[in-house]
């Protein structure tokens, strides 16, 4: 009753990963990417849809994972 209407979307987000043993060591290496088609959008639940703010585009992530225990 109190909602505004929002316009539909599509989002599209990837990822790949993988181990790599180094120096017996495992290490994980992994990029993602959200919103690849860098979609111009307003998330129906924002907080800032009213003055009309933009939800990030698109977004790139590396990780880089070492593990390490104590002996």
């Amino acid at each position: 009753m109190f909602e505004t209407k929002t316009d539909g979307y599509f989002l599209l987000s990837t990822g790949f990963g993988t181990n790599i043993k180094w120096a017996n060591q495992m290490i994980l290496i992994s990029v993602q990417v959200n919103n690849l088609l860098n979609e111009t959008y307003i998330d129906h639940l924002s907080l800032l849809k009213g003055i009309g703010y933009f939800n990030i585009g698109r977004n790139i992530s590396i990780n880089l994972k070492i593990p390490f225990g104590l002996k």
